[in-house]
């Protein structure tokens, strides 16, 4: 499982514009942000698929950012930086994006520059038929219709 992806793939998310890492994902350009803590075999292993799914290749079509201790992320300096149309959270709040709103889980919420899909823990998601179709469905939906 570790070949599906090598570390250089996984960005610590920095504190300033300046220090964001010059990885560039081709289009249509997907950051996919989750806590550290939730970064293993199993949810590396979930993510790949889910992306292979979508017709999407996690090593050229996805920016995989993994958040520390659920530090706070300026997500618009994020997308700006990197020229992201899109953006999946896995157990990540509003808050913690430095955005007001709340989200539904598996909606897409639209933004200027963005889409924004938040979802569920990728444990939770995982242990729950219900959930994975939901995810399936919303990430269906905007990338194969």
């Amino acid at each position: 499982m570790s070949s599906l992806f090598q570390y250089e793939n996984l960005v610590k998310l920095p504190e300033t514009k300046s220090e964001l890492p010059d990885v560039l994902p081709s289009s249509p350009r997907t950051a996919v942000i989750i806590p550290n803590n939730d970064l293993n075999e199993d949810t590396k292993s979930f993510i790949f698929k889910i992306i292979s799914a979508i017709k999407l290749n996690p090593e050229n079509d996805i920016l995989l950012c993994k958040l520390d201790n659920y530090e706070t992320l300026q997500l618009a300096e994020l997308v700006d930086t990197h020229k992201l149309d899109f953006v999946i959270t896995f157990g990540i709040h509003a808050d913690t994006l430095s955005l007001q709103n709340k989200f539904n889980p598996f909606h897409w919420h639209r933004y200027e520059q963005f889409v924004l899909l938040a979802c569920p823990s990728i444990d939770e998601i995982q242990n729950d038929k219900n959930q994975k179709g939901n995810l399936w469905n919303a990430l269906k939906n905007e990338y194969l219709s």
